[in-house]
Parts: structure tokens; C-alpha cells; sequence
């Protein structure tokens, strides 16, 4: 893997792919783990985190958040990693609710 955390460029195809499985890997544990949940189930779990996350945003200074993070994209406020990590969240949740929708 590479020295720098996060810099997915200096990943060879062999390593990409590997990650991409170990992602996929994950989410469908996930995906087993909450089969038979409810949606009232999940909706409680998926707002616990996000409360446990706001919880922890508090927890840090304004100087904190405006401190660069290097990230797979270059140099980044840690605040505005945050808020693309909940817009990240916010495309997984659209994509459920899309195949619920669709019957998937």
C-alpha cells in the first residue's frame, strides 16, 4: 500500500482492486448483517450515528476543522472532509431509497 495514507494514486491496479473488494466486502456484511432489519430498524441505527458523528463535530475548535488533512484529492480542511464524508453518506442513502422505491 501507499507510504501516504489516502493517496490512491500510488496505488498499483493489483492494490486498487484489492481495496475496491475490501470495500465491497464490507458493505455486504453490512448488507447480510441488516437483511431482515426494518426500515424503521435502520433509520434509528443510521440516526445514532449520525448523532454520535454531530456529537463529535463539537467536539473540535474552528482552528481544528481549518487544518489541512492530506486526502486522496490533495490538501483539505479537516471540516470540509467532514461534509464530504455526509455528502458521500448522502448519495448511499438517495441510492437506497432509490431501489426501495424500485422494488430492488
Amino acid at each position: 500500500m501507499p507510504g501516504i495514507l489516502g493517496d490512491l494514486s500510488a496505488l498499483t491496479p493489483e492494490e486498487e482492486e484489492r481495496l475496491e473488494m475490501a470495500v465491497a466486502i464490507v458493505n455486504q456484511a453490512y448488507v447480510d448483517a441488516h437483511h431482515d432489519d426494518s426500515m424503521e430498524m435502520l433509520a434509528a441505527d443510521y440516526l445514532a450515528a449520525r448523532q454520535d458523528t454531530v456529537n463529535l463535530l463539537h467536539q473540535f475548535t474552528d482552528d481544528q476543522l481549518a487544518a489541512p488533512v492530506p486526502t486522496v484529492v490533495g490538501d483539505q480542511a479537516a471540516g470540509d472532509l467532514f461534509a464530504g464524508r455526509a455528502e458521500h453518506a448522502t448519495e448511499h442513502i438517495t441510492s437506497i431509497e432509490e431501489g426501495f422505491r424500485q422494488g430492488v
